[in-house]
This record gives C-alpha cells, sequence and structure tokens, in this order.
C-alpha cells in the first residue's frame, strides 16, 4: 500500500512538473494583471449589475469593512490557483502583492484610450484588436454606410422574407395550434431600440417576445444608474417598451375529431405584447423593477390590461382546477413554482397598488371590464375565450377579484353613518357612488350566480376526500385560505339575500370541512392533525363570522357569540 502511495505521488508530482517553467515570473505576472484589468471598471453597476446586485444581497458576510481593491483581490486568491494565494498559505504576503497587482491594472485601466478597441486598415479590410470586455471581432469589410432610410428598408425586407418563410410553414402545421397572425407594433422596433419603427409582424415568436422583455430589462438598467446618479428619470422610452397598447390578432381552432361536432369552431384571439411577456419567468420578474418608475396613470393601465387579457395568461390556463389535477406531479410542482413566482413578483407590487393607490372611479371601471369582457358563465368554456370561469378556479384569479371587492368595502366602511344622507363623506364617496357600487355589485353577483362551487377544486371535501381512504395528503396539504378570503369578502359586501345564494350554492363544502376538521381532531396523539383541523376551521370560520356563524372543533355551527 505504501509503495502504491509513492506511485501515486510521484505520477501527480510528474504531471504537475510537466509544464513546469513554461512561463517565467514576468509572464505570469503579466497573466495575472491582465485577468484583474476585466475586473476593474469605473462603472461597476452597468458593466458589472449582477455581481454589483450580489454583493449587496451578501453584504453580511464581512467584506465590505475593506477597501473594493482589498475585496477584489482577496476573492481573487481565495478562488485561483496563485502558488502564494489558497486559503491555508502565507495569504497576507499574497494579499498584498495581488492588491499592488490590483492598483496597477486600475492605473493601467484609467489610461487606456477611451476608444475601447485598436484597429487598423489592411489589404483585407479593417482589423479590430480584442479587449477583456471588447472581443476581437471578425473582419469589418469596408463599404459603403447605408442611410438610414435605406438601412430601415433592409431590416422590413428580411422581416418580410422571414415571416413569409414562417408562414409557409405554418400553413403545414397542425391546425389546432394557435397561431398569431397580425400585430401592429406602433411604438418602437422590436429587433434594435435606436431605430424608431412602425412594422407589421405577422408572427410574433418566442425569439421576438424575448428581446421584448431584453428592451425592457435595458430601459430598466438605464434608469436604475440615473437614479443613482440623481439624475432626471423620463420613463417615456420603459413605457413604449411595455407595449400595453399593443394588440395581436391570433386565429385558434379548437377542432377535435373525438369531440362534439358543435363545439368544433375556429375563432379569432385579440392578444397583447405585454401579456405575452408575462409569460416568460423572466417577465414577470421586471414588474418589481419597474413598477415604482411608473405613473399613476400608467400602472393603472397595467392594471386594466391585467384584467382585460387575464385569460390568456399561461399561468393560469395551467393552474386552473381543470388543467391542474390532469397534471403529473411533475407538473404540478412545476405550476406551483410558477404561480408563487406571478402571486409574489408578478403580482404583488399590482395588489399592493390596488389596495393602497386606487380611487373608487378607477375600481368601478375595472369591475366594468369584467362585466363586459367575462360575461360568460357556462362550465364547457375556453381556455381562450374569456368567461368568469377563469377567475374562479384559480389562486391568481381569485386574489384579483377579492383585492377589488375589498377595497369597495373599505371605502364603504369609512363612511360614517352620521354624514351618509349628506353629498360627501370622509372616504370621498357620495350618496350616489354607494347606489352606483350596490347596482354594479348585483350584476357581478348575477355573473356569479350558480358558478360558486368553481372556486374548489372538483374533489375537494367530498365524502371520497374525507373518508382517510384517499385523496387525505392532498386535502391537508391544499391551502383554502384563499378560497375562504374571497366569499368572506364577496358576503362581506352583499346583502342577506346574497349572503343566502352563497350558503346554499356552497352548503357541502362547508359542512365538508367540518366533518374533515373533526375527523382530524380523532386523532389526539398526531400533532400535526390537530393543527390542520384548528387551520381549516380558522379558514372556514373567515367566512362565516361575515354571517355571525362560526364552527366547533365538535364539528357544530353555532351563532357568533
Amino acid at each position: 500500500e505504501e509503495r502504491e502511495r509513492l506511485i501515486k505521488r510521484s505520477n501527480k508530482i510528474a504531471r504537475i512538473i510537466k509544464y513546469s517553467n513554461i512561463m517565467n515570473a514576468r509572464d505570469k505576472d503579466f497573466v495575472t494583471r491582465f485577468q484583474l484589468a476585466q475586473i476593474v471598471t469605473e462603472d461597476p453597476y452597468n458593466e458589472d449589475f449582477y455581481f454589483q446586485i450580489y454583493k449587496a444581497i451578501n453584504s453580511n458576510n464581512g467584506l465590505n469593512s475593506d477597501s473594493e481593491l482589498n475585496q477584489i483581490a482577496k476573492y481573487y486568491l481565495e478562488n485561483s490557483g496563485h502558488r502564494l494565494g489558497g486559503r491555508h498559505k502565507r495569504v497576507d504576503l499574497a494579499l498584498q502583492r495581488m492588491q499592488q497587482q490590483v492598483q496597477k491594472a486600475v492605473t493601467v485601466a484609467k489610461e487606456r484610450p477611451k476608444s475601447g478597441q485598436l484597429s487598423r486598415d489592411g489589404s483585407l479590410g479593417k482589423i479590430a484588436f480584442a479587449s477583456g470586455k471588447m472581443p476581437r471581432k471578425k473582419l469589418e469589410i469596408l463599404e459603403k454606410v447605408d442611410s438610414p432610410k435605406e438601412s430601415h428598408s433592409r431590416i422590413e425586407d428580411s422581416l418580410k422574407t422571414e415571416n413569409d418563410s414562417i408562414n409557409s410553414h405554418d400553413s403545414k402545421s397542425n391546425l389546432s395550434t394557435p397561431i398569431i397572425t397580425s400585430v401592429s407594433i406602433n411604438n418602437q422596433n422590436l429587433l434594435s431600440p435606436n431605430i424608431s419603427s412602425n412594422l407589421n409582424i405577422k408572427k410574433l415568436t418566442p425569439k421576438v417576445v424575448l428581446g421584448c422583455i431584453e428592451v425592457v430589462y435595458s430601459e430598466v438598467l438605464i434608469l436604475e444608474s440615473l437614479e443613482r446618479a440623481q439624475k432626471e428619470i423620463n420613463t417615456a422610452n420603459l413605457w413604449k417598451s411595455l407595449h400595453i397598447n399593443d394588440s395581436t390578432q391570433m386565429s385558434h381552432s379548437n377542432s377535435n375529431s373525438n369531440s362534439n361536432s358543435l363545439l368544433d369552431e375556429s375563432y379569432e384571439i385579440e392578444n397583447n405584447l405585454f401579456v405575452l411577456m408575462l409569460n416568460y419567468n423572466k417577465g414577470v420578474k421586471f414588474i418589481p423593477r419597474l413598477f415604482h418608475y411608473l405613473s399613476h396613470d400608467e400602472k393603472f393601465g397595467i392594471v386594466q390590461k391585467l384584467y382585460e387579457k387575464f385569460h390568456l395568461l399561461n399561468v393560469v390556463k395551467e393552474s386552473s382546477y381543470k388543467n391542474y389535477y390532469k397534471s403529473s406531479t411533475e407538473k404540478q410542482n412545476s405550476i406551483d413554482k410558477k404561480v408563487d413566482l406571478f402571486l409574489n413578483l408578478g403580482s404583488k407590487n399590482i395588489l399592493n397598488f390596488i389596495s393602497n393607490e386606487l380611487s373608487f372611479n378607477e375600481i368601478i371601471k375595472t369591475l366594468m371590464i369584467l362585466l363586459n369582457n367575462f360575461h360568460v358563465r357556462n362550465s364547457n368554456y375556453s381556455d381562450d375565450k374569456p368567461s368568469i370561469i377563469h377567475f374562479l378556479n384559480n389562486k391568481i384569479g381569485l386574489s384579483l377579484l377579492t383585492i377589488l371587492i375589498s377595497k369597495v368595502e373599505l371605502l364603504k366602511q369609512q363612511v360614517d353613518a352620521s354624514i351618509l344622507n349628506t353629498s360627501k363623506s370622509m372616504a370621498g364617496l357620495t350618496v350616489n357612488d354607494i347606489v352606483i357600487w350596490n347596482q354594479i355589485y348585483d350584476t357581478f353577483f348575477r355573473l356569479l350566480q350558480n358558478n360558486l362551487l368553481e372556486v374548489f377544486p372538483k374533489n375537494l371535501y367530498t365524502d371520497d376526500s374525507i373518508s382517510f381512504v384517499k385523496n387525505t395528503e392532498s386535502v391537508l396539504t391544499f391551502d383554502d385560505s384563499y378560497i375562504w378570503q374571497f366569499l368572506a369578502s364577496l358576503a362581506l359586501s352583499g346583502k342577506l339575500q346574497h349572503q343566502r345564494i352563497i350558503i346554499d350554492e356552497i352548503r357541502d363544502k362547508i359542512f365538508g370541512v367540518v366533518t374533515f376538521a373533526k375527523k382530524l381532531q380523532e386523532h389526539e396523539d398526531n400533532v400535526y392533525f390537530k393543527e390542520e383541523s384548528i387551520k381549516k376551521l380558522k379558514h372556514l370560520n373567515l367566512f362565516l363570522n361575515v354571517m355571525g356563524l362560526n364552527a366547533n372543533e365538535n364539528g357544530d355551527i353555532s351563532e357568533l357569540k
């Protein structure tokens, strides 16, 4: 064994010294300075933005007490194979030498010509020399520079050629696939922010949509840089890059050889480029970064568009109960992550804006969008056609409905009874506003009537799910709080007749929760079951307490005392 160990050691040493002394000390010094020169910049937030954000997030690691040069040197030593560095060898001496190297790199970086790239003319054209931040390009053949009009025309021709080939390909594809047939982009060219265009793009491919997302991020980075420099901020380009008012036409056919011929139809769907961007995680993530730069009217424009095109969001289609529970466990986990991302990043700022800044009239306008666009109540709805069911059968939709209804109720509660007969109240509502709200609520409630069971997954709190024979784990882990919050806000805003209708429609689910909680209480030795029982009853009582009722652990529902 000792001999084998010595043989391995000698082989390792042989591999190490195989290339020994190929580089002398001067060569090593040059390579080190060259590497360090690439991480030295006078504008780190723009040239190295994501590392700066990462460093800020992890700023509690104690490195911020040192100078910037010290941080660079220390990080380089701990993560490189420098013969004097590493975590266990003469770090102090190596750190001192490395700091000197960084200082040299800073000096060289400041003295570098601002052109950014050296070049000279040769027989083959213009030859460029590279730097770390500007890699060497291919040969640039000298040619006549096009005028802006010629350049613009060439881009339009290339787009036309691409679209012709796309359309030719699509004519051979399956007709059941949604196809975007036209889009008019009036604000900004999708390919280059430097070209102001009025292009008519016949198909928005994922590549084009992702390109739009990158344009949004570029505008956000510019605004963040201006904000740090305390300069004046203009959000006009950011608002244009969102394409809130740019619509697309998608032709769709849902014909199916196994389906009823009466349901087979072709129709057009009007989508929106902003909504298409929200179908990507990267598109959802730019909402919190750009939202505070927008004006009140621009934020309200986003809110209106979100409610208007809500049914076309992929995360809404995938998380609907009818699609979610048909998916595999792996797919369900993926959908859960998308929903959490949308709620925590995408809609969080929007919900806060609705709750804190929307006026009564703006809420009424938003509800009118729902009444005008989502008036279909048939449970055999299509994924692409607007129906109120799209808001009822998923967590995101119920959250958006709950915030609207509860916001109006909060405004109403601020109206003092003693001044209700006057023209104005403390909340800025008039008697006429209250009358309008009652009419809107009646219309909205009629839209929900006979569809309230859609807020529950089909097999939740049924006889099978509460029998401890099957589905027990799924019922235990299912968070039903958002469902009872919606029903509570709906009942709170309604009158007695509205509350009776709600109770009649969901009676079986109410008793299902009570029965399930009681069965959990029977397992006294299981602390988890007991905690879940209390939690389920707490969520249910959020709704029952509105009507003066209360459910207890014994399985009884009595008047609230």
